[in-house]
This record gives structure tokens, sequence and C-alpha cells, in this order.
């Protein structure tokens, strides 16, 4: 669904667009919330948030919500059980060729996905005025200081999240209005890795 919403984030009215950015900033759980919450959320009126299940082409609010639990499903199966309900890769000859096309498929789906927004990130990004900060997981760490070591050659006021979250709290200090913070992080998203975003968020 996720993906669906940024698709037609740009054909949304601007009360319907408030409602999927919501979304999107607290996928899945803005969803499960009262027609009431989610609309107070997104600051916009419950009439407003059943056009917009409509427009994503359910029924009813409770079909939208349906569908989220479902999802919600699936991400909470193991690895182990997820890999076998996998569809096998017809006329190719073994894993690495399956490896490839997921790969493929992947970077095709993450292009669509930006397309929209890529033109306003990458100015961002090169606004000698905001400040960046680069911060991953245990595991996204690394694709974080990839990215932190690029933007340095290019540019000043570029930090990359060290040490241990126990000292996150002085990354947090220097934040300021205007600044960047690019998290990587992979699902099950890590809880102090949220922290610190919303935390930046919030200054």
């Amino acid at each position: 669904m996720q993906e669906l919403v940024r698709r037609d984030l740009a054909s949304f009215t601007e009360a319907e667009g408030r409602v999927a950015r919501a979304l999107l900033a607290e996928y899945p759980m803005a969803g499960l919330e009262t027609v009431a919450k989610f609309a107070c959320r997104a600051r916009t009126s419950g009439p407003t948030i059943l056009r917009f299940v409509t427009r994503l082409g359910f029924e009813n609010y409770a079909d939208f919500q349906s569908s989220l639990r479902s999802e919600i499903q699936v991400r909470l199966q193991g690895p182990l059980s997820r890999y076998e309900t996998l569809p096998e890769t017809e006329g190719r000859s073994g894993p690495t060729e399956a490896v490839s096309d997921s790969l493929q498929r992947n970077i095709d789906r993450a292009s669509r996905d930006l397309r929209q927004h890529l033109p306003a990130i990458v100015d961002r990004l090169a606004d000698p005025d905001r400040n960046i900060l680069c911060i991953g997981g245990r595991f996204s760490w690394m694709i974080a200081s990839y990215l932190h070591h690029y933007l340095r050659e290019l540019r000043t006021g570029v930090r990359l999240v060290r040490d241990s979250s126990a000292a996150w709290a002085d990354y947090l200090l220097d934040v300021q209005p205007g600044d960047i913070v690019v998290v990587f992080d992979f699902r099950r998203y890590q809880r102090d890795v949220q922290e610190f975003a919303k935390g930046a968020k919030a200054q």
C-alpha cells in the first residue's frame, strides 16, 4: 500500500495529500487508528479520510484497515517462513539469477518511488546552509557511512553519527532547524534509530 500511496501522491487533493503524508510518516499504524484519530493526525476531517481510502480502491474504512493488518501479518513472519512463500523464477537455473532479478526489480521500484521527490532531495543535500547528519542501524550503518564519505568530498557540514546509541544525544544537541538527517535502516526498524530520527525532527 505504501507504494500505491506514493505513486498517486501527486494526484491527491491538498487535504488528501495531508492524509497520505500522515499515513506514510507513521506507516502502517496511522491507518489502524479510528477515522477520528486518523483525521486529527492528518489535520483534516473524517469524510476526507473516507474519500482517501475510496481513492485507493477500498469500499470502506474497514476494508482499508483489513489490508493493512494483512501486511503486518506478512511482516511479522520470520525470514525462513517468508522464504518458502517466494515464487520461483521461471526459466532460471539457480539462486544467483533469482537474486539478480530481485535486485533489478527493487531498483526499478525505488526509481519509480523516488522520481517525484529526488530533485527536491538533491537540492536540500546540496544546500550549503544546511548541515547533514547521516545515521544507520546495526547493519545499515555502513550505507550511512558511504553517503557521509561521498558527501564530505563535495561539501562541508556533513557528520556521521558514530559510537553507541548512548552517545547519540550529543549529536542531537547540534541539530538546528533546517538541518537534514538521512536515516538508513531495515525492518524491523531499530528502536534507538527511530528515536533519534524523531528527536531530530522535533528540533
